[in-house]
């Protein structure tokens, strides 16, 4: 956590205040897709490569990352593959939400590449492509255990449905 926050510091400290646009993503980012191992050809497979836009801080980067993280959807995504591997219908049972939502949020995990994705037959089954994401999730709740009755309330990062 220290190293994270000293590289926070080292970054605000060096963007430079006569560019307005610095460590912000541009507009446009272009995309390609290529061969997909699941056969599908569509954006959310692992292949899609995303040009970074000129002058994306690692600290945006990080931001990016706990955002991703940051839905109690995916969370809970994230802890059921801990356990073990599953296909969309398992997760979808399991934490009783629509089909489309369970694959939407498989989606946005495999394009930040938690998750990934192996066709087994007719099925796709996903599995936690880092183990220590579990280290992170555990010191995450750990954390926020100490002050969970406050941040269920806190109004400041968003309404509920983000």
């Amino acid at each position: 956590m220290a190293d994270f926050l000293n590289r926070a510091v080292l970054l605000t400290n060096s963007m430079s205040s006569a560019d307005p646009q610095a460590g912000r993503l541009g507009p446009a980012i272009s995309r390609q897709v290529t061969g997909s191992p699941l056969g599908t050809g569509t954006a959310y497979d692992d292949d899609v490569t995303q040009a970074a836009p000129a002058g994306v801080s690692v600290l945006a980067a990080d931001a990016r990352f706990f955002r991703a993280l940051g839905d109690s959807t995916r969370l809970a995504i994230l802890q059921h593959l801990l356990v073990r591997p599953h296909n969309v219908s398992e997760l979808t049972k399991e934490l009783g939400v629509p089909q489309g939502r369970v694959s939407n949020h498989l989606a946005c995990l495999r394009w930040c590449r938690f998750v990934t994705a192996e066709r087994s037959g007719r099925q796709v089954i996903y599995s936690v492509s880092d183990l220590r994401l579990r280290g992170l999730l555990d010191l995450a709740s750990e954390l926020a255990s100490d002050s969970q009755e406050h941040l269920a309330t806190c109004g400041r990062i968003g309404p509920d449905w983000i």
